[in-house]
């Protein structure tokens, strides 16, 4: 009943602002979408490295995959783009289940060190597959969002989509912690060794995270193409795995809120040094190192019964 009302009271205070609202800029509105995007994707993140323990940096190149498969279906296959966003994420689920199955065998460094020969396989993908990706020059014309007909062309109307989907992964990735995989996740990743003794593949454990976090991923870059129009691989680098890791790690490995913090700082610091587009992954990652020795934030670990640590 807590919850409930807690849900009851925001969906008030939501109606009630409504007015308010409707007068957001359509810059605004983008930026409101654009955060609930990177929700998406630190999501995936999270499971990734807050459960299984999996420091992946080809986070962003999966992200990559859901978006080129959501573009080409809906350019060349004319997809609707629901369904075009769906077959992203299942693209990106699959190739992160590859990945899952060709370094099950790996751990810790040697484990993030192929993550990140896989990120630099699919970005060298995306740049020279030209019949399906557009090469270096990306692609371009990718269709709106559409519902029942509707384009949702304009930022204030798939405002409440992207927002939608947004709160909708976050409840999953909270209940997922609370869930049977959630808890062979987190001791797979704290206790992996004790673990395998009892006999449970540590290999299909962690190939389920894996997946999880790349359909999430693929989620958002689907999601991306439509709402942007374009997918270009520069917009898939290392650098921006490495980023979400960097904060994510700094508010604490898996803390859910850590995911919507990360979201706001990178989407925000985006948008305020927007000017500086060649200083701005230099500036926000000597904030994160700033705020790293100021804080010296622990690696802590999670409460296998579900709990944050508080």
């Amino acid at each position: 009943m807590g919850k409930l009302r807690l849900l009851l009271v925001l969906a008030s205070l939501a109606a009630c602002s409504a007015p308010a609202w409707m007068a957001l800029s359509p810059t605004a509105w983008r930026v409101a979408s654009l955060f609930f995007l990177a929700v998406v994707v630190a999501s995936g993140l999270h499971v990734v490295l807050g459960l299984t323990r999996i420091v992946s940096l080809c986070h962003f190149a999966l992200v990559g995959v859901g978006a080129y498969a959501a573009g080409y279906l809906s350019l060349q296959q004319y997809t609707s783009p629901v369904l075009s966003i769906l077959l992203g994420a299942g693209a990106a689920g699959a190739i992160a289940f590859s990945i899952a199955l060709l370094t099950r065998t790996l751990a810790d460094h040697y484990l993030t060190l192929a993550t990140l020969a896989a990120n630099e396989i699919l970005i060298n993908v995306f740049r020279s597959a030209t019949s399906f990706t557009g090469g270096v020059n990306g692609m371009s014309g990718v269709p709106p969002l559409s519902l029942m007909g509707h384009e949702l062309s304009q930022p204030a109307s798939y405002y409440p989509v992207v927002a939608l989907v947004g709160l909708t992964v976050a409840y999953f990735v909270r209940q997922l912690a609370t869930w049977p995989l959630g808890h062979a996740l987190r001791a797979m990743g704290d206790l992996g060794s004790r673990v395998a003794s009892l006999g449970i593949s540590e290999g299909h454990v962690r190939a389920r995270g894996f997946v999880a976090g790349g359909v999430l991923a693929g989620l958002a870059g689907g999601l991306m193409a439509h709402i942007d129009g374009f997918v270009g691989p520069e917009s898939f680098g290392v650098g921006y795995s490495v980023l979400y890791i960097c904060f994510l790690v700094l508010l604490g490995v898996g803390r859910l809120r850590g995911v919507f913090v990360t979201a706001s700082v990178t989407v925000l610091a985006a948008e305020a040094l927007r000017a500086l587009v060649a200083w701005q992954m230099v500036i926000v990652a000597a904030a994160a190192v700033v705020v790293m020795v100021v804080r010296r934030a622990s690696w802590r670990t999670p409460d296998l019964r579900g709990e944050e640590p508080t």
